[in-house]
């Protein structure tokens, strides 16, 4: 997630905004769900962790062992554990000064709340079907599981990404999972259009591709740390120190965004030699080589 610059979720509202560096960590994000689903990782996942689990005889759930060791019912437990759990979420969120600032925050947590909701609804109620005509039992129409579903931005992108290699295989049909995650891409992209941020962003070349995807953990987190620094255009002085000695950041600052980590790596030579770091290590370095010349 660090190195990907988010969460599968965050990847596809970068898609929808026009981040084409997003479509690499997409396809790779869906190949390695499928291969935690059926490939080589769903052996080990299968044969190795699942056999690891340990089954509860009151159940699995919070209430059922509360119940079964308390006395109350489980309805009551699950009502003492909602309001307790919610509350606590509650204050540790409000407690924030940031938060409790802006309006949006807490209208999009009840908008993404209500959305969650909406899609157990969708897949556990209203598509649900007491009993199939061909299979004789229950089942969940257009779920992937067979089973209730709400949004999920992992298993979605491995199931999208097989319906697109299967396209003329006419069993295959949309799930809720898949118009989930496409959704969130048009939502996404209807956004960016509508508040004029819609940009198409790409590598500038083969070296942008590296410092936005490095292979080497360590320098990768520390790439990544640098550039995360940048989180708003309007926050140009809260930079880092390398970051605000590179002119041609604060003759853009405009045009960048958030997500474009490229400019704030500042890994080119000019922007190397302007940082305070880099200029006393070349000091030290021509003055050690002037001692050494003089002796």
């Amino acid at each position: 997630m660090t190195l990907g610059s988010g969460c599968g979720s965050k990847t596809l509202i970068r898609i929808g905004a026009g981040n084409l560096k997003s479509v690499i960590v997409y396809v790779f994000l869906g190949i390695a769900a499928y291969m935690t689903l059926k490939g080589l990782l769903g052996a080990f996942r299968v044969g190795v962790l699942e056999k690891a689990s340990l089954t509860l005889a009151p159940g699995q759930d919070l209430p059922s062992l509360l119940s079964s060791l308390l006395g109350f019912t489980k309805g009551t437990w699950i009502a003492i554990l909602a309001g307790l759990i919610g509350a606590a979420f509650l204050a540790f969120i409000y407690s924030s000064r940031q938060f409790r600032s802006s309006f949006d925050y807490t209208l999009g947590g009840v908008v993404t709340g209500l959305v969650v909701v909406g899609g157990w609804l969708v897949s556990g109620v209203i598509g649900h079907v007491a009993e199939d005509p061909q299979t004789l039992q229950e089942a969940f129409v257009a779920t992937n599981t067979g089973r209730m579903e709400s949004f999920s931005f992992v298993s979605p992108l491995a199931y999208t990404l097989e319906y697109l290699m299967f396209w003329t295989d006419k069993s295959r049909v949309i799930t809720y999972g898949i118009a989930s995650a496409a959704g969130v891409i048009a939502g996404s992209a209807a956004y960016a259009l509508a508040t004029r941020s819609f940009r198409l962003e790409g590598f500038r070349d083969a070296g942008g591709y590296w410092h936005a995807y490095p292979w080497w953990p360590v320098n990768g987190l520390w790439r990544h740390h640098r550039a995360r620094l940048h989180d708003r255009a309007s926050h140009i002085g809260f930079l880092h120190a390398r970051a605000r000695l590179d002119h041609d950041l604060h003759r853009h600052r405009r045009r960048r965004r958030g997500d474009d980590e490229v400019p704030i790596l500042a890994n080119r030579a000019r922007g190397l030699i302007k940082s305070r770091p880099f200029r006393v290590f070349l000091h030290r370095v021509v003055s050690s080589a002037g001692r050494a010349a003089d002796f």
